[in-house]
């Protein structure tokens, strides 16, 4: 009696410890899924800020086309000239034509960009405030997410993202590991065999890509031989 109470305590508490860490990863996954969160939040909105900080371009993608279809049209034409002079004067044209369409857009850029600034600086000011302070925001909120988690986890930072600590959950869950060491030892394992199996398989892929040029080499010889034969054959012939 007194051994089957020592074993049920023994249960007992092994299963508190299963339970304790199955509770830790848990929590870890849900911080390490909301830094994510903010992460892709504040990113997005530092994309709206540059574009608010930044300096407008208009209309580059259309000058660059312009450029490009002018220099390779008078290039194009200089090449079909016969004279030196003809040459040298169909490059010039193409290149005072670039020169203009630069002068021309940059004047447009500046034109837009005087108006933009008269009559949306304000709004545009107003909505890099917003944005600044939600950058703040989302920032802080992360770093105090990230400070929690270092305080409270039991895995180390280089574990902190969702994939690892599913599959430690899973490993726990199922009773194929019970303690985090063996969680970990057993993570490795398999992301090692994983890599071995890409490996293999990008293996296997390049001696069949080999072996298919090997076929069609062989194949183009044996066609080429019988066409020197045919031709042989008939030469005999006449």
């Amino acid at each position: 009696m007194p051994r089957l109470i020592l074993d049920l305590e023994n249960v007992k508490e092994y299963k508190e410890v299963i339970m304790d860490l199955l509770q830790n990863l848990r929590f870890t996954y849900s911080q390490i899924e909301a830094m994510d969160k903010k992460a892709k939040e504040y990113q997005k909105k530092e994309v709206q800020y540059k574009l608010l900080t930044g300096k407008p371009n208009y209309f580059s993608n259309l000058f660059f086309f312009l450029f490009v279809i002018n220099s390779f049209y008078w290039f194009w034409q200089a090449l079909l000239t016969h004279k030196v002079l003809d040459f040298s004067n169909k490059i010039l044209i193409g290149v005072a034509i670039n020169v203009a369409l630069y002068v021309f857009f940059k004047i447009i850029n500046f034109t837009l960009s005087m108006i933009s600034k008269i009559f949306f600086d304000k709004i545009n000011q107003e909505k890099k405030t917003i944005l600044e302070g939600e950058l703040k925001r989302l920032n802080s909120e992360y770093q105090n997410i990230r400070i929690t988690l270092a305080n409270k986890t039991v895995i180390s930072q280089s574990y902190w993202n969702l994939f690892a600590v599913n599959r430690f959950i899973t490993y726990i869950a199922n009773r194929r590991a019970d303690t985090l060491k063996e969680a970990i030892n057993l993570y490795e394992r398999e992301i090692q065999d994983q890599k071995v199996q890409e490996q293999q398989q990008q293996m296997a892929n390049e001696i069949e890509r080999l072996r298919s040029e090997v076929s069609y080499a062989q194949a183009a010889a044996e066609w080429a031989s019988s066409q020197v034969q045919n031709q042989a054959q008939h030469r005999d012939f006449y």
